[in-house]
């Protein structure tokens, strides 16, 4: 009974030694890759910096700034995680409306990758150098822009203002040919005003050598419309004129108006008299 009890006690204690014993090996394999890991994040941290990639350097200098890391390297990268972030700039991204109030619905993209999908006011880490942004709103234009950030330079506001679409002034509509032909009216109205003038100028001028005060009232009546004619004429003349500068002149042209032509009966014959409505 008592040789069993031994082997009882003997099995378990075994099983013990071997779980030490591969402990014990693993324990130093473990620290070996803890301790690789620390040496490259401290390498790798010292380069990152040197390029301006603060943002990576500063993770970097936390994997080798851990407890597990050897001493030395641990102190350096303690030492140079404050010193990172003095270095690494951070900026503000803003939006303005059309009508003055900030813009919330706007994504950032910075080099081309969205680092906010919505503004909240909260400071952004950059790198220092030069980036290009990309400011997207529903309903307008993307705004793109280039920023130079300084190493150091804290809060800076990076903005962008949306303003009212322009409205493009109206072109002004062709003149077409009615300038021209109010014109022409003008013209025919004074020549005909200078015809009947001359023509009743000389009849009378006879009736008053040859039959005056005892001329046929035919013929008087004959001068007398001649004279009217040349008057409506000379009326018709400085009229089409004064439209047809005007028509010229104008910004904006009105739609062609529709012509009407009709005739004014004589007693020696007719004139015809071309009326516009607009």
């Amino acid at each position: 009974m008592k040789k069993a009890h031994f082997v009882f006690f003997a099995r378990p204690t075994a099983a013990l030694v071997l779980v030490a014993l591969i402990g014990g090996v693993a324990r130093p394999a473990r620290a070996e890759v803890d301790k690789a890991a620390c040496i490259a994040a401290h390498t790798e941290a010292q380069a990152l910096r040197s390029q301006g990639k603060l943002r990576a350097a500063h993770d970097a200098l936390l994997t080798c700034a851990a407890n597990a890391c050897p001493n030395l390297v641990k102190v350096d990268c303690t030492r140079w995680i404050p010193e990172v972030d003095a270095e690494q700039p951070t900026v503000v991204a803003k939006a303005i409306g059309e009508e003055g109030g900030d813009l919330i619905e706007v994504r950032l993209l910075v080099d081309g990758e969205v680092v906010l999908e919505k503004l909240d006011g909260q400071a952004l880490e950059l790198d220092p150098g030069p980036h290009h942004l990309r400011w997207e709103r529903v309903g307008s234009d993307p705004v793109e822009e280039d920023v130079v950030i300084a190493a150091r330079e804290k809060g800076r506001v990076l903005s962008v203002t949306y303003h009212p679409p322009e409205t493009a002034e109206p072109k002004p509509k062709p003149r077409g040919p009615l300038p021209f032909l109010v014109g022409g009216l003008g013209v025919v109205a004074l020549g005909t005003f200078v015809g009947f003038a001359v023509s009743g100028k000389n009849q009378l001028d006879d009736l008053r050598s040859n039959c005056a005060p005892r001329c046929d009232p035919s013929e008087r009546d004959a001068v007398h419309d001649k004279f009217l004619v040349a008057d409506l004429a000379l009326g018709v003349a400085v009229v089409s004129f004064g439209v047809s500068a005007w028509l010229f002149l104008r910004k904006q042209p009105l739609e062609t108006p529709s012509s009407t032509v009709g005739f004014v009966p004589l007693s020696g014959g007719g004139i015809a008299v071309a009326g516009t409505s607009f």
